[in-house]
């Protein structure tokens, strides 16, 4: 798939962003309501590593209203076999995606994940500009006005922001980040890992925690979650001493190869205080950002795409309501993440004293 770089200037959907709820959106659009001109807005260039291996077996129903199943089977991503779990006790369970009533979720390598989602979307008429930053938004008589690095502009009548954990755009249109703890990631992409039907693994441990994924053609991901003020994942002897505290994880670093890509990531809890105004929404990530241990940020984000897309569509066809409704849906989806959130992390008991785990039993 070959980088696009069609830039409009002017339709009637801008999205600002191009990860799985942008892309979502645009494809959303294109199919239910095709009258409307989609201009999509990517800032990168899908050849970096990006956060989020997991597909939920859920997105299946989400894939399919947006007319790209078969292009996400064609496209070989394994299934998720297998989780193993060493979280409430040291000891180890293994759910097998046969005997869950949810089924076999994916394992993708995000950027081509990503890729994948807009070139289909480019594929189906919106016009999608990668590798192209918006700058600035601000109002104007046709509804919004996009000034892009290097010059160029697009008018919009409706604004979807989909930047993912990038929040300079919505904060300039007032938004408010409420920030829930300090968790953050480094991951290591590992070469040589025979053991793809290990499927996922998760571990608690005293200081965080860390999950692995098999991620296709020998390579896995490994990933140390811990709150940024306690430890530097970024720090290789402190990746030392933690990873020699795990047991699933530390047997599992044996028999894999050379780590040939790290990178840290925040994965913070976040949420905006307002997820919609007067011709605009936010999708995905940028208005409100789960803890990777919920295996939802990619679902998440697709079916917020997916419902920005009827947000808009509603809107412009002059349903006062539309973006207020996408705004309650949001508010639900956290009220019911903090839920689950609490239930989780409030079930390990094992180290009372470590600050990270004392922090989320409150």
């Amino acid at each position: 798939m070959a980088p696009l770089s069609t830039v409009a200037t002017s339709c009637d959907v801008a999205i600002v962003g191009g990860g799985p709820a942008g892309s979502a959106a645009a494809l959303a659009l294109r199919r239910h309501a095709p009258d409307l001109g989609v201009a999509l807005f990517e800032a990168g260039t899908y050849d970096c590593y990006r956060a989020g291996e997991i597909v939920a077996s859920t997105a299946g129903a989400i894939f399919s209203e947006l007319s790209v199943l078969s292009a996400i089977g064609e496209a070989g991503f394994p299934s998720l076999p297998t989780v193993r779990a060493a979280w409430e006790r040291p000891q180890a369970l293994e759910e097998h995606a046969l005997f869950s009533a949810r089924g076999s979720g994916w394992i993708v390598e995000r950027s081509y994940f990503d890729q994948l989602l807009s070139s289909l979307a480019a594929e189906r008429g919106a016009s999608v500009a990668v590798g192209c930053r918006v700058a600035t938004l601000a109002r104007s008589s046709k509804g919004w006005l996009l000034r892009l690095r290097g010059g160029a502009r697009c008018e919009a009548r409706f604004l979807i922001l989909a930047t993912g954990r990038d929040w300079g755009l919505i904060r300039n249109l007032g938004g408010r980040l409420q920030v829930s703890d300090r968790l953050v990631g480094r991951v290591r992409v590992l070469r040589g890992d025979e053991g793809a039907d290990r499927g996922l693994m998760i571990e608690a441990a005293e200081d965080g925690w860390w999950y692995s994924a098999p991620i296709g053609r020998g390579v896995r991901v490994m990933a140390w979650m811990t709150d940024a003020d306690l430890s530097d994942p970024s720090d290789e002897a402190d990746w030392a001493m933690a990873l020699a505290k795990t047991q699933l994880m530390r047997e599992m670093a044996k028999s894999v190869g050379a780590c040939a890509h790290a990178a840290l990531f925040p994965a913070m809890t976040t949420r905006m205080r307002s997820a919609a105004g007067a011709g605009w929404v936010a999708a995905g990530d940028v208005a409100a950002a789960f803890d990777p241990l919920s295996a939802q940020g990619v679902t998440k984000a697709l079916r917020a795409g997916l419902f920005a897309a009827y947000a808009a569509a509603d809107a412009l066809a002059g349903r006062a309501e539309a973006c207020d409704r996408f705004a309650f849906l949001v508010e639900r989806e956290c009220e019911a993440y903090a839920k689950a959130y609490r239930a989780a992390y409030q079930s390990v008991y094992r180290w009372p004293e470590s600050p990270f785990w004392s922090r989320r039993a409150q």
